[in-house]
């Protein structure tokens, strides 16, 4: 009896990437934003505000809400940053 040829016979291999590539770099460090932009009362009017540590999800709320007046009172971000320590 013959022996029975595979059908891949005389085809490359394919290259099996899990084995050569590296693992995807892991995330060690996340932050929320500090900043937000937002237009009101009308479109010519920009507001960037500072948003501090921590203040994010009601910043965002109050976005979402529409809330500008409540928005306004945050303070203007002027370039501040988180420090390694916040």
């Amino acid at each position: 009896m013959a022996d029975k040829i595979p059908a891949s016979a005389g085809q490359k291999p394919k290259a099996d990437i899990n084995t050569a590539a590296e693992a995807p770099p892991r995330c060690t460090k996340t932050v929320e934003p500090n900043k937000m932009v937002f237009f009101y009362p009308t479109s010519d009017d920009r507001h960037e505000i500072y948003i501090s540590r921590g203040k994010f999800q009601k910043a965002l709320e109050l976005s979402v809400q529409e809330n500008w007046k409540e928005l306004c009172k945050f303070p203007a971000y002027t370039g501040q940053g988180y420090e390694e320590w916040d």
